[in-house]
């Protein structure tokens, strides 16, 4: 049977839900090495670390759980050589691999990238997948090499995106099609009959950590672009009115006959929703309009950077 070693992150469902596949799988589990708490995911699709994280699942089968600030240093180097692993495999897992550490399992080290790869390498590639209003999302399992996310692709997974997904959703869509993928890897690694096929750099693109310009609003943008943005991150997105932030939980589009107003003007405030003028028509923000009425903000204001609160 194959000896693998799993990296990832406890508080993270995805790398949970691939390890629990890996324990129904006909291989030997060495160890665990799990992410240090200052790299655990910080996002709205993180959950607290319990019984179903993948460190406790470990202990309770005696398998050996690692967690090293730095997974490079010789300690952890000879502890993992000494149990001669044959594949080892990196869900969610955020430290970058040194060479030593990729040359020790003999069939090599596979990470599962939430991307259809070479498109998003790096950091958040689901969010950066429903930033760009991308219609089609995915995982491409890879043999990691010395680069980002840049090693030959082993397996891909497509799923729809929805005008709807947030981060989580989609991440829950993409797991699902993507853990039968672990017993996949275990098998034709053992059998010697899988198949890599190079990346296509010139259709590579690679984004690190989000910031705030990531989720400001921006109403020139067409309506479907920014609904697609808000419920991406619901509650982080945000604009500018008289010199406040206001936060957007989730967005509809709204009438799309071509531009009714300047881009970011209010058409309506509503019993609940707010009415926006966008690029190509409007958007419908969803619970905002207690807010707006807080701040005395009316219909023919604007929304935005330059010109907040000014009548049109």
């Amino acid at each position: 049977m194959q000896k693998v070693v799993f990296f990832g992150d406890p508080r993270n469902p995805f790398s949970n839900r691939h390890f629990k596949v890996l324990t129904e799988c006909s291989c030997v589990l060495g160890a665990v090495v799990a992410a240090p708490k200052d790299n655990w995911t910080s996002t709205n699709r993180a959950e607290p670390e319990g019984k179903d994280a993948f460190t406790s699942r470990a202990g309770e089968m005696g398998v050996p759980v690692l967690s090293p600030e730095n997974p490079n240093k010789q300690e952890i180097l000879k502890k993992l050589s000494t149990m001669i692993p044959d594949i080892m495999i990196a869900v969610a897992y955020t430290k970058k691999l040194g060479p030593e550490l990729l040359a020790l399992p003999r069939f090599g080290v596979f990470n599962f990238h939430a991307s259809l790869l070479p498109k998003y390498r790096g950091k958040h590639p689901v969010f950066r997948t429903l930033q760009a209003g991308d219609k089609t999302a995915g995982l491409t399992v890879h043999r990691m090499d010395g680069g980002i996310d840049t090693g030959p692709v082993l397996y891909q997974v497509k799923v729809r995106t929805r005008a709807s997904d947030s981060v989580a959703s989609l991440y829950s869509r993409i797991t699902d099609k993507s853990v039968p993928l672990v017993s996949r890897l275990i098998t034709e690694c053992g059998s010697g009959k899988f198949r890599l096929r190079a990346q296509d750099e010139s259709q590579g693109s690679y984004f690190s950590s989000v910031d705030e310009s990531d989720f400001h609003i921006d109403f020139s943008k067409p309506r479907e672009t920014l609904c697609r943005q808000i419920c991406a991150a619901p509650g982080r997105s945000f604009f500018k009115i008289s010199g406040e932030k206001i936060f957007v939980d989730l967005a509809v589009c709204g009438p799309g006959t071509g531009r009714l107003e300047a881009p970011g003007t209010i058409l309506k405030i509503g019993s609940k929703n707010v009415l926006v003028s966008a690029g190509n028509g409007s958007i419908l923000l969803q619970g905002a309009a207690d807010r707006f009425r807080y701040l005395g903000l009316s219909a023919g204001m604007k929304c935005g950077k330059k010109g907040a609160g000014r009548k049109r």
